[in-house]
């Protein structure tokens, strides 16, 4: 994961230098068809580069909630379990996935406030359920799902600054080379922000 994050940063510093290059013509009123292929290259980069950076941030999600899942499923092995708590559990933990925004849904920030909100929930009651188990101590393994559940949990806000950084550099450039960016046949759109800052 390290290295997708490194190769990420590093492609988005050459972008970033090839966007400035593209921005520096002293001849703004006209084009060449090297301008239009620059903007091509970069706009591409940065398309790729957004994309990479949204699926770690999903990927570790999914991750999170297979995790959740797999915790309950420890305590139910164990055949001392609240049945009727197992089930609830169960159905919250799916519909995680349901409720959770995308790169268009989450322009309504109140999509993303409800799956926070939903996440936290199941989060704090999965994670208490497993510890409420009379014989926690004796189930190490239970112990150490929870340790990974918080760590994926506790870099959510990191990765949302990285998809915000990225993203936002991507809104830049087409804002700043829209004309090219029609000339050149492609469509880009802004795309929407979680609006943090590091």
């Amino acid at each position: 994961m390290k290295n997708i994050i490194s190769t990420t940063t590093a492609l988005l510093s050459i972008v970033l230098l090839m966007a400035y290059g593209c921005g520096s013509k002293t001849n703004k009123t006209k084009s060449s068809i090297s301008d239009i292929d620059s903007v091509k290259i970069v706009l591409v980069s940065l398309q790729d580069s957004t994309e990479i950076t949204w699926k770690t941030m999903i990927v570790e999600d999914d991750q999170k909630i297979a995790y959740l899942k797999r915790l309950i499923d420890e305590v139910s092995y164990t055949k001392v379990y609240d049945k009727k708590a197992y089930d609830s559990l169960s159905l919250a933990i799916e519909n995680l996935k349901k409720i959770r925004y995308d790169q268009t849904s989450m322009a309504n920030s109140e999509k993303i406030d409800e799956y926070d909100v939903a996440t936290a929930a199941v989060v704090n009651n999965v994670i208490t359920f497993a510890q409420n188990h009379p014989n926690f101590d004796d189930y190490p393994l239970m112990d150490e799902l929870i340790g990974d559940i918080l760590a994926f949990d506790n870099r959510v806000i990191y990765r949302r600054v990285d998809y915000d950084n990225i993203a936002g550099e991507y809104n830049k450039f087409i804002q700043k080379n829209h004309d090219l960016i029609e000339r050149s046949g492609n469509v880009a759109s802004a795309k929407p922000l979680f609006q943090l800052s590091e």
